[in-house]
């Protein structure tokens, strides 16, 4: 299951701006799979816990946004001329927007967890990847 099932999953989710509900619908679906895996319904009244503990397998959720993190990483790190980190620092200038919550971003993850200076902590590695490893325990 954690070597095919959730690479399938999560293939391209470094580039996702997941919402709560999606997120929710994620972990949906994997409690549904690993319920399936055992042979467990839900009349059986089984909490997720216990079937985490049985099926061991990782949190898909935690994963995406452990990829996003790692990916951040390497596009801050990139020289300013790269497309990718052009792209990503990209914001529409001469539109107007819609009334209403403004649509999530790949960057407001960035911002609200790592925190407003992500860029400038992900330049040196050692301390993006404490920094990461810290986000997926507080989560």
């Amino acid at each position: 299951f954690n070597s095919t099932v959730v690479p399938s999953m999560l293939y391209g989710s470094e580039t996702w701006s997941l919402t709560k509900s999606e997120e929710h619908q994620l972990a949906v679906t994997e409690r549904a799979m690993e319920r399936r895996m055992l042979k467990i319904t839900r009349l059986n009244h089984v909490r997720n816990e216990d079937i985490r503990q049985r099926t061991r397998v990782v949190d898909v959720v935690l994963e995406s946004i452990k990829s996003k993190l790692r990916w951040a990483g390497h596009v801050a790190r990139l020289k300013d001329d790269r497309w990718t980190k052009k792209v990503s620092d990209w914001y529409q200038r001469n539109h107007k927007r819609p009334v209403g919550r403004p649509p999530r971003r790949w960057n407001d993850l960035m911002r609200a967890r790592p925190g407003p200076m992500w860029r400038r902590m992900a330049q040196n590695r050692m301390k993006w990847k404490a920094a990461v490893d810290r986000q997926l325990v507080v989560s």
